[in-house]
């Protein structure tokens, strides 16, 4: 499940289990997640495609570099 899809899911399970969106966070490497990661308190871009890194910078998401080795792994 992408985009629209993944979203509605998602906030029809925090709608069954009594919790909220903004008291969420939700990690994710594809534009296709924007609908999610724009509903929750905190988005975190994890080695994002390049429409993704974009909008995580214009956002002031945190940008997680997984794929990458050493002291540099963390933040990209």
């Amino acid at each position: 499940v992408f985009g629209e899809g993944k979203r509605s899911r998602v906030l029809d399970y925090l709608r069954a289990v009594g919790a909220e969106p903004g008291d969420c966070a939700f990690y994710s490497d594809s534009r296709r997640d924007l609908p999610l990661l724009l509903e929750v308190g905190k988005a975190v871009a994890v080695d994002p495609d390049g429409k993704l890194r974009r909008t995580a910078r214009e956002r002031g998401w945190e940008i997680l570099a997984a794929r990458r080795r050493g002291k540099d792994a963390a933040h990209a």
